[in-house]
Formats: C-alpha cells, structure tokens, sequence
C-alpha cells in the first residue's frame, strides 16, 4: 500500500469514527485537511475501562457509589452515571496521543512548609509538522491537605491516626502527585478531554489523532534505520540490551507557591479517597498505640451508647489492662452494633479473661 493510499485509509476510517459518535481527541492546533508535506496522519483509537473498579474512571458522585461492594449503588446502574477520567485513563489517552514531556519543574515555597508546585510542559506535532506546547501547573500544600482530611474523617472513631496515615503518605508522594496533577492538566487541555462523561458514552472509543513524518521505503538506508529500530526495540524486550535511559529527575528550585494553586477547582482531576471498609478499619486499629486504641474505644463506646465503664468494672480490669487481643475483640463486637446499642449489653466474648 502506498503512503497516498494509507493516507486516505486513515481519512475514512476517522470518518467512521465522527459518525460512530466517538471522542474525537483532535487538538485545536491539528488541521485535518491541511497536513503538511513529508508528515501522515495516524489514528490510534482506545477504549477507557467505564467501571470505576478497573482504575481508567471514577465516580463523579461518590454517593453514587458503594465502595464496600466496588460497585454502583443499585439505584444507580442507568448508564448516565457520570465519571471522571482518572490518572491511569489520561496516561492511557496521553501515550495514544503521543505527547512529549519536558523536563518537570519542582518549586517549594521557601516561606510555607509542606507546600509546593510542579510545572510540566507537554507537546504534540501540529500538521505543520511543528510542535503546540501547553504548560501547567498543579500545587499541594500540606495544611490544606490536613483540613480537608479532617473533615473527611470527622465522624471516624480512629479519625486521628487516618489522618496521620494519609497525611503522612501525602506527604512522602508529594512531589509525585504534583507532577502527576500537573500532567493531567496538560493532557486535558492539549487533547480537549472534557470534565465528565456517563458510563453510557464510554462505551465509544476516544480516537487520538497523531501527525507523524512520513517515511520514504524506497530510501535504502531508511529501511536500514527502520530494520535497526525495530531490533533494538525486541532487544530491550527481551533483556538483550539495557533499557532506555529513564525519564530525568525533575528540576526542583525554591520559590512562592500561591495558596490558590493548591485549593483545587474543577479542571483538576483528582482521585477521591474511598471510604474506609470495615477490614480496612480493623487494620488501623491494630496498628495503632495502646493509648491511641483506648481512646477509640472510649469514643466508639459512646457513640454505641456501650456502659464500657460498668464492663470493666465487672471484669476487674481497665482499658489499658486489657491484652492487645480483648481490646481488638471489643473493638470487632462494637462495630456489629448499632449506633443505639443498649447501655446493659455485655458482648458475649468478652466473657473470658480479660
């Protein structure tokens, strides 16, 4: 098949594609009709994953969803669910899409502890052969992360030891979730990704569109240079060569982050924290301090409406002198009761030693 003949093979099967309804990830700066000579156009189409469990997606109303089950609420399964595309879906659409990264940029407020902001620059072929570049930013300030922990957890009897866990591993991955923030501002922007889609039209493929130099086979050491290419690309699969060198650290300088940056607004997709399951739940527990455990269960005792104090009472022992063992087991019994439990309840079990 010659270069004019692949050519118009992709013109019509993108025309397949607009009547079929898909998601045209078209940018602004790519003109179809005007592609400029020694360049093709290739279309790479994908199918983003419409369940949230499969990590492409995820629900735009978390009431929508029961993360217990992994699954939507039963009264929600119409197909007009909205999601959002989540972190692993713009990766996905971003490689279709071909898009260049420049070297990211770390900046860490000199003035502010635990805020900073990464700037990223990506790029894509226009059909002029030259490259549209979009930069952005995305901003994380630990303080504001606490707050909006606490208000997340404000109802959990282990509210404070969450919020240290998730805090702490906001923080060990910051610079991560800045850079990776940063790069789906860009590919939002770059691709014309829009904020929602319903689980309905996730059933139609996002078609990324990329120019491409158009390579002459008749050129002897093009050939030769496409053969090389393609061996060295099996060898680093198959371990015969080391892989390519990896991506280069990001560049980090010291500077003022505004407070707006790390605020969050609808153009920033985020990755909502799953509620806490009830196995979860039991592991925080577990891994918390003896002094850190009573307290939990002195507060989930309360909401229980438990007589915890007239219990250990009876068994002739305080919190503190329970085993490890008896406090997890009272800590299993009063999450199976209601909010209301009656003050004379004695959870079975807890009839032994103590």
């Amino acid at each position: 098949m010659t270069q004019e003949q692949k050519q118009k093979s992709a013109l019509e099967r993108l025309k397949a594609y607009e009547v079929k309804g898909c998601h045209m990830l078209v940018p602004s700066a790519i003109n179809i009709d005007d592609i400029a000579p020694g360049f093709a156009l290739v279309i790479d189409p994908v199918l983003l994953k419409s369940h949230p469990r499969d990590k492409d997606v995820y629900a735009h109303e978390t009431n929508q969803y029961d993360y217990t089950a992994n699954d939507w609420k039963q009264e929600h399964r119409s197909g007009k669910e909205l999601v959002r595309v989540h972190k692993q879906g713009f990766d996905r659409l971003a490689q279709a899409a071909r898009i260049e990264w420049l070297q990211p940029q770390i900046i860490r407020d000199a003035q502010v502890k635990g805020r900073m902001m990464a700037v990223i620059e990506g790029m894509i072929r226009t059909s002029t052969g030259e490259y549209y570049r979009v930069s952005d930013v995305y901003g994380m300030d630990l303080e504001i992360e606490r707050k909006k922990l606490e208000l997340q957890y404000s109802r959990k009897t282990s509210a404070e030891y969450l919020i240290k866990r998730d805090l702490l591993q906001k923080e060990v991955h910051q610079e991560k979730h800045c850079v990776s923030g940063a790069k789906n501002r860009v590919t939002k922007q770059l691709l014309c990704i829009a904020n929602t889609y319903t689980v309905e039209e996730l059933k139609k493929e996002f078609v990324a569109i990329r120019i491409v130099p158009r390579l002459d086979m008749n050129d002897e050491y093009t050939r030769k240079r496409l053969v090389d290419m393609q061996i060295a690309a099996m060898a680093s699969v198959y371990g015969l060569i080391p892989n390519s060198q990896p991506q280069p650290q990001a560049i980090e300088m010291v500077g003022q982050v505004d407070e707006k940056l790390c605020l969050g607004d609808e153009n920033i997709i985020e990755v909502p924290q799953e509620p806490v399951e009830k196995e979860s739940r039991s592991i925080d527990f577990q891994n918390c301090e003896a002094l850190e455990q009573c307290r939990i269960l002195t507060a989930l005792s309360a909401r229980k409406a438990y007589g915890l104090d007239a219990w250990l009472k009876k068994v002739g022992k305080s919190l503190e002198g329970l085993t490890v063992e008896k406090r997890f087991e009272l800590f299993t019994w009063l999450n199976t009761q209601p909010d209301t439990a009656a003050a004379d309840d004695v959870p079975f079990a807890m009839g032994g030693a103590a």
